[in-house]
């Protein structure tokens, strides 16, 4: 790898890796040794929000350090400019002048990103000196302000020597728009028929009836192709996460070029559902890392969607395709955004909720006021057992590690009793509740749990506090 290694790293430091790729505007930032990740609005935070996550997963080493490496696709445009212009130079192609010009637009354009003068130096093909005189750096910057010395960073050599790689050799995410069954079985059977025979392993993720349309427009292939309803797995969102990354540990494996088609979105979904299809498709482009060989198509029903479930996917996809020409819409929307949906606010309850304040010394409280509620509206025991369990789940969370006061909401909508649990605690990491626990660990189940009991549960963060909030359907 080439990179910056301070010399003040010391061998007893524990040192973890960090792997970090532009999520549109943040850096996604990812600890796969604790299966953590979060993201930072600047690469200067890069370190913070690592060191945060490790905090809130186990107890900190005395001394700590990170390894944080840049994934492929990060910074491709720039340095895909980079490693023309330094063949053109090789070859003559550039005047002297000119390529001056060229390198300190492309200097300054790289060190924007975040990279280092010794990563410029790199992909530009010039000695350190020269890179830090290109950005305007001072003599002997090593990296970015704001990282400690306790902070590696590394660019993988495939960033600078292999750029030109084909579309699928990296994770790619795009949305399919289509009218009516024609348009869908044109932008997904090929699709699939075409990784079939080139020995990709293929998940279809679709609910009723476009499952059974492709399973019979398979035919005998449709054995050969992992088949999901998504009716049922993707009731509640944030349980279609964990199924993709089972697929993807074992069918990307060494390499290897997989594909998906994934439709989270159906009409008629509550506003409470779309909003959490939104976020789902987001945070898909955090934890699926660059480098992994998945292609992932998402079919979306312009005909029967309403515009902001279609717009949703500008927003989260990497690019935009369409069966036909009068469906198309120009692709590479540039880097994929909408991941600050974790920390928006949700809709206030209405003023006439029931609210319990709650901390260690009246916790059973909380059992006893939702099973008031479930009892009210008639939910059958079963359903009324699941709820109060997830609620539960969620007071114990919120005395532990809440760090304050928090309150229990609960209130009745038409269609829902929607339970609320609120406290002013910031939770880093992002795909909270979206992975499935380690069998060897004990913790990091809550949230996973509640996700498995109830029907659809909403949850944000932000340094303003925590909500997580829970639909039953009546």
């Amino acid at each position: 790898m080439a990179g910056f290694s301070p010399s003040g790293l010391a061998d007893s430091v524990r040192v973890y890796q960090v792997l970090c790729w532009r999520a549109g505007p943040v850096w996604a930032v990812n600890l796969p040794e604790l299966g953590r990740a979060s993201v930072a609005g600047r690469l200067a935070e890069v370190e913070r929000v690592a060191r945060a996550l490790v905090g809130s997963h186990e107890e900190p080493p005395a001394a700590i350090g990170f390894d944080i490496e840049f994934l492929p696709d990060t910074l491709t445009a720039a340095l895909g400019a980079a490693d023309t212009a330094r063949g053109e130079a090789n070859s003559g192609g550039l005047e002297t002048g000119g390529l001056e010009t060229v390198r300190r637009s492309l200097g300054r354009r790289l060190a924007r990103e975040g990279l280092a003068p010794a990563e410029v130096a790199v992909a530009l093909g010039v000695t350190p000196e020269r890179a830090e005189e290109l950005v305007g750096a001072p003599p002997g910057e090593g990296q970015p302000a704001g990282l400690s010395p306790s902070v590696r960073l590394s660019v993988p050599e495939s960033r600078v020597t292999r750029l030109a790689e084909p579309p699928h050799a990296a994770y790619r995410h795009e949305a399919l728009l289509y009218r009516d069954d024609d348009e869908f079985l044109a932008g997904t059977v090929p699709f699939i028929e075409e990784a079939l025979a080139l020995r990709q392993p293929v998940m279809v993720a679709l609910p009723e009836p476009r499952l059974a349309l492709v399973r019979q427009e398979l035919g005998s292939a449709a054995s050969t192709v992992r088949l999901v309803d998504m009716g049922q797995l993707g009731a509640n969102p944030a349980r279609i996460m964990p199924v993709w990354r089972e697929f993807i540990d074992e069918a990307c494996r060494d390499g290897q070029e997989a594909r998906g088609i994934a439709e989270p979105m159906w009409p008629g979904r509550h506003a409470a559902e779309v909003a959490e299809c939104q976020l789902h498709e987001a945070l898909l482009n955090l934890a699926v890392e660059p480098s992994r060989p998945l292609w992932l198509r998402c079919p979306y029903d312009v005909q029967r969607l309403g515009s902001p479930e279609t717009d949703g996917a500008l927003h989260s996809h990497q690019a935009i395709v369409a069966s036909t020409p009068h469906l198309h819409s120009p692709g590479g929307q540039g880097a994929p955004r909408g991941i600050g949906m974790f920390s928006a606010r949700l809709p206030d309850p209405p003023a006439s909720a029931d609210v319990l304040g709650f901390g260690p010394a009246n916790l059973t409280a909380v059992r006893s006021r939702v099973a008031e509620q479930t009892s009210a509206v008639g939910l059958d025991p079963e359903r009324a057992a699941d709820l109060t369990l997830a609620v539960w789940e969620l007071a114990v969370n919120s005395t532990e590690h809440g760090g304050g006061p928090a309150e229990l909401r609960i209130w009745r909508e038409p269609d829902a009793l929607v339970c609320e649990v609120a406290d002013p605690g910031h939770i880093d990491d992002y795909l909270v509740g979206r992975r499935s626990p380690d069998p060897a660990s004990l913790g990091q189940r809550g949230m996973w749990l509640v996700n498995q009991l109830c029907d659809l549960v909403q949850l944000r963060s932000s340094t303003e506090g925590t909500t997580a909030r829970i639909f039953t359907w009546l």
